[in-house]
C-alpha cells in the first residue's frame, strides 16, 4: 500500500580527510517524533516502525549522553503543536533538532506538504524555518510522507541505556549529535509515492512498515565500518545517503517480488521502484590542514553544461604543497560499478569513464574557491546509455608518490 514520502532535513558534507570520530556529544538531540498511529492505511506500519526505531535509540543511547524525545502520546500532532514547540522551547548554541515524521502527506504547488492531524497541513519549507530560526548547532528533518499530490509539555527524556562503547551509538552521535547544518532528504524522487509493507513473512521484522523508516533504523542500526565507503575512518551524509538509497530500494524490491500488493497499481507512475532523493548534503566543520593532511575539498553537483558534466572544485592545500605537481581524477559510477567508457579520450587504464588532469601548486593557487575553481568536464557521449549517479574524486601527490584525497558523493543531475 502507498504510504509516504520520508524527508530527511540535515546539514553536513562529505567528511574527506581521515580523522577519528567525535562521539562525545556537547549539546542535546531534541527527537520531536510526530506520528500517525491511528489512521486506517498507514497507522499500524507506522507504529510498527517508530516503535522499532525508538527502540534502537533508548538501547543505544549511553547514560552521559543526552537524547530528549517528545511526543504526543494520545493523538496525532497538529501543524499548530509542531510551530508552537519550536517557537516555544528553549535550545542551547550547540543542541541538534530533530523532527520525525511519519504518516499522509502531499505535493502542492510543487511544495511538499505534511498531513499532520488531517486539519491543516504542514509545509516543509515551514517547519525548516521554524527549526533554522532558532540557530542551533543542526537541524535533521525525517518525514516518511507521500510526496503524490496537544497541549505542549516538556520534552521526555530517554530512560538510561547501556554504558557507553555501543558502536550503534557512536554512529548516531557522529551523524546527528555532531551534526552541522542542514541535510535534506527525501524518501522518494519527485512526485512518486513513498511506500508501506503491512504483509507478515519470515523476515518481517526486515522490511515491515514504512520502507524508508525501516532503512533509516538500519543506517543507525549498522556497524560505521561497514558504511565507510572511502575508508577515511569517519561516516558522513554522503555515505549514509548511499546505505539509504540502496536500502530502500532493496525493501521495495522484497516487497514487490514476494506479494502482490502492488498488482492493483502496476501501471502507476512511481509504482516500480523507490528511490530516496537528496536536494542536498550540508557540510561538516573543516579539519585543520596539516602536512600530513594536506588537502580539503568540497565541490558542488555536477551541473550539465552544453553535453558535459561540469565538475568545480573548490580546494585548500597545505603550504608543503607547494611546487608540487597534484593528479586529479574523477571516476563515474552507475550505482556500485564503474561506467565503461565509450570515449578513449576519457576512460583510466581499465576502460571506466574518468577525467584525469594535473595541477602544478604555486603560491598563487593554493586555494582554488569560488572564483578560481579547478574545473573539469566529462562529455555525456562518453557514458553512452549509462546513468550516473555517483562519482568520486582521487587526488595524488605526483611529487611525493603518495594519495592525498579520496571522496564519494552522490549527485543528480538537474
Amino acid at each position: 500500500m502507498k504510504l509516504i514520502l520520508f524527508v530527511l532535513f540535515l546539514w553536513a558534507s562529505p567528511s574527506l580527510l581521515a580523522k577519528p570520530v567525535d562521539t562525545n556529544v556537547t549539546g542535546t538531540i531534541h527527537l520531536y517524533a510526530a506520528v500517525n498511529g491511528r489512521d486506517p492505511e498507514v497507522g499500524e506500519g507506522c507504529m510498527t516502525s517508530w516503535k522499532r526505531l525508538e527502540k534502537l535509540l533508548k538501547d543505544v543511547r549511553p547514560g552521559k549522553e543526552r537524547l530528549e524525545v517528545y511526543r504526543i502520546p494520545d493523538r496525532m500532532a497538529s501543524r499548530a503543536d509542531v510551530l508552537l514547540y519550536y517557537s516555544n522551547t528553549i535550545f542551547k548554541p550547540n543542541d541538534v533538532l530533530w523532527f520525525f515524521y511519519c504518516g499522509h502527506g502531499h505535493t502542492q504547488g510543487g511544495i511538499h506538504m505534511l498531513d499532520m492531524d488531517g486539519r491543516d497541513s504542514l509545509s516543509r519549507p515551514e517547519l525548516r524555518a521554524a527549526m533554522e530560526a532558532k540557530k542551533r548547532q543542526g537541524v535533521l528533518i525525517t518525514t516518511d510522507a507521500c510526496g503524490t499530490k496537544a497541549a505542549y509539555a516538556p520534552p521526555q527524556v530517554l530512560a538510561t541505556a547501556p554504558a557507553p562503547g555501543d558502536d550503534r551509538w557512536n554512529l548516531i552521535a557522529s551523524l546527528i549529535g555532531n551534526l552541522f547544518g542542514t541535510v535534506d532528504i527525501t524518501a522518494a524522487t519527485g512526485e512518486n509515492p513513498a511506500f508501506i509493507d503491512f504483509n507478515t513473512r519470515a523476515r518481517a521484522d526486515e522490511i515491515k512498515g514504512a520502507l524508508f523508516t525501516t532503512a533509516l533504523e538500519a543506517l543507525l542500526n549498522t556497524n560505521a565500518s561497514e558504511l565507510d565507503l572511502n575508508r577515511d575512518t569517519d561516516v558522513d551524509w554522503t555515505e549514509a545517503f548511499a546505505f539509504l538509497r540502496e536500502r530502500t530500494r532493496r525493501n521495495f524490491s522484497e516487497m514487490r517480488k514476494e506479494f502482490t500488493q502492488l498488482a492493483w497499481n502496476k501501471a502507476a507512475p512511481g509504482s516500480e521502484d523507490q528511490v530516496p532523493y537528496h536536494f542536498g548534503l550540508g557540510k561538516l566543520k573543516e579539519a585543520p590542514l596539516t602536512q600530513e593532511k594536506p588537502v580539503f575539498i568540497s565541490f558542488a553537483n555536477p551541473k550539465m553544461l552544453g553535453a558535459n558534466y561540469r565538475f568545480s572544485i573548490r580546494a585548500d592545500f597545505h603550504n608543503s604543497l607547494k611546487d608540487h605537481e597534484l593528479f586529479f581524477g574523477v571516476y563515474l559510477y552507475d550505482g556500485l560499478k564503474p561506467i565503461a567508457s565509450k570515449d578513449p579520450k576519457f576512460a583510466d587504464k581499465n576502460g571506466n569513464v574518468a577525467f584525469i588532469t594535473s595541477l602544478k601548486l604555486n603560491k598563487d593557487n593554493l586555494v582554488a574557491n569560488d572564483n578560481n575553481p579547478i574545473q573539469l568536464d566529462i562529455p555525456m557521449a562518453a557514458m553512452g546509455e549509462a546513468f550516473a549517479d555517483s562519482y568520486v574524486i582521487y587526488a595524488h601527490d605526483l611529487t611525493a608518490g603518495k594519495d592525498v584525497l579520496q571522496s564519494i558523493t552522490k549527485f543528480f543531475p538537474e
